[in-house]
């Protein structure tokens, strides 16, 4: 454990200084919690005042790219690419077709990884 000022020192010669921020630590408000559908719809059509802040994680994570992800931003571009992602998934019967797919996949794992120990079918979870 240190002081801030050691601590600034020891960055400024590692070279990273600038990774970190040398401001005191600040009061966060409390958090402010929604009790109504009313409220929610007006956060959630509100994109000016509540946006999404997460835009500058995804380009860091994932480049550029991640900028351009549909739940990267709230521009247009990104809504019309939420609206491409829910045409195309969330078709009739989607919840039967994932149901089934878990099923499936399942079953088949079960079969596969699982092995019998004094007659009985047993799964080591953790390993698999």
């Amino acid at each position: 454990m240190t002081t801030p000022t050691k601590n600034a020192s020891i960055m400024k010669n590692l070279g990273r200084y600038d990774d970190y921020s040398w401001e005191p630590p600040a009061r966060i408000p409390d958090r402010i919690n929604l009790t109504s559908y009313a409220a929610a719809q007006r956060i959630l059509k509100n994109k000016l005042e509540f946006n999404v802040m997460w835009t500058e994680g995804f380009g860091h994570m994932m480049g550029k790219g991640g900028l351009d992800f549909m739940l990267a931003g709230d521009t247009q571009f990104h809504a019309k690419q939420r609206d491409i992602m829910h045409k195309n998934l969330y078709r009739d019967q989607w919840h039967k077709s994932v149901k089934d797919f878990y099923q499936q996949i399942t079953l088949q794992l079960l079969q596969q990884k699982s092995c019998k120990i004094a007659g009985i079918n047993q799964v080591d979870l953790t390993r698999e």
